[in-house]
């Protein structure tokens, strides 16, 4: 699923953290990211506006409410989970041993993709390797 390949610019352009969010929620078809967009800037969980790039005030997929995107994106797919962000680290807190329902998300700080338990990248010609900015640490069960 590539955020690149999204119907609204909004996504394509600034939604690796919606994307990475909907990756832990169990999404692997940006179709279903694109239905749910606008219901959830409707329900105030994503921040996006009409003001231009870069004037003050502007909005592109800002997201304000993570838990709750990653349980509508669950319940979209039939499944009932609870999501919380646990902590944020300055370093990979990377566990020695796969914990089932844990995820950490990296922030490069241009840039966010999952990278534990499995990397995935929502724009893959932009790296997700070298320094970070924060790894936050969740738990979706």
């Amino acid at each position: 699923m590539k955020q690149t390949d999204s119907e609204h610019l909004s996504v394509r352009g600034w939604g690796c953290y919606l994307c990475a969010l909907a990756w832990i929620a169990g999404v692997r078809d940006i179709a279903i990211v694109d239905r749910l967009f606008r219901p959830l800037i409707k329900s105030g969980a994503i921040r996006d506006n009409g003001r231009p790039v870069g004037s003050t005030g502007w909005y592109r997929c800002y997201i304000q409410l993570p838990a709750y995107i990653i349980e509508t994106f669950a319940r979209e797919l039939g499944h009932d989970v609870d999501a919380k962000e646990i902590n944020r680290y300055t370093s990979n807190p990377e566990p020695s041993r796969v914990q089932p329902g844990m995820f950490i998300i990296k922030d490069t700080g241009k840039h966010f993709g999952v990278v534990y338990p499995e990397v995935y990248k929502p724009d893959p010609s932009i790296p997700l390797d070298g320094p970070g900015k924060t790894w936050r640490l969740w738990r979706v069960s």
